[in-house]
């Protein structure tokens, strides 16, 4: 509810203008660009309008038109689609990361020693489908982070594979029977994703984020709390 205020205020100022035009936005509960992506998109005159989707799915409304925009992709997340653009200034870093059930006897883990637990990530999370590809790995798709969490918990797999940005999704009885280990196993540039025939606005956002970064509103923004969560982001 919280949210869902911020972010009709935003929208209502700025159509009180009359110059600002709606994207419907595809994310994921919990991401912290929610905070964010409304003001930088202020800076070019648009207004985001939120709709939650599978990670996956996100990606196909875009590509069919049904969704204009994704909220943030692993750079090269979407080779194959032809109905979509990637900006290029990152808006973050991406971390991925290892969760494992509470009390597993796993502190901490190396690429080489993934090869020997059953291994779980989300559907749709590129970092994590690159991650295995790159380093000869299998693991099991779940659909969302809760989903791993409790399997994790269940003794269904040893690792869960998660992003930095995927783990703000996981809450309640499932984010209490997990822990994330503290170091990273990799890490991506993450980038604003914008339906085609929204390209022409990809330079215009890639100008207003070096700008916003440049005089220090962006960090703010992406380092505070999330709006769904509450939860201090890593």
């Amino acid at each position: 509810m919280k949210r869902q205020l911020v972010i009709t205020c935003i929208a209502c100022a700025l159509n009180a203008s009359g110059w600002a035009q709606t994207l419907h936005v595809a994310y994921r509960p919990g991401s912290k660009l929610l905070l964010a992506i409304p003001a930088l998109y202020n800076e070019v005159g648009l207004v985001p309008e939120f709709v939650i989707l599978p990670n996956a799915r996100a990606l196909k409304n875009v590509e069919n038109g049904t969704a204009d925009a994704d909220i943030g992709r692993v750079v090269g997340a979407t080779v194959g689609y032809q109905n979509m653009v990637e900006c290029t200034e990152s808006l973050y870093d991406l971390h991925l990361v290892a969760a494992v059930k509470k009390g597993s006897s796993i502190k901490t883990i190396s690429v080489e020693d993934l090869k020997h637990y059953r291994l779980a990530y989300i559907r749709g999370y590129k970092q994590a489908e690159f991650f295995l590809t790159q380093h000869g790995l299998e693991g099991h798709s779940v659909t969302d982070g809760n989903q791993m969490a409790l399997m994790l918990a269940h003794d269904r797999f040893d690792i869960g594979l998660i992003d930095s940005s995927g783990i703000m999704g996981v809450t309640g009885e499932a984010a209490a029977g997990i822990v994330v280990l503290p170091n990273k196993l990799a890490t991506s540039k993450l980038v604003h994703v914008l339906g085609k025939k929204w390209t022409s606005y990809c330079p215009k956002l890639d100008s207003a984020l070096k700008k916003m970064k440049a005089d220090g509103r962006w960090s703010k923004l992406v380092s505070g709390t999330t709006l769904e969560t509450g939860k201090n982001v890593p």
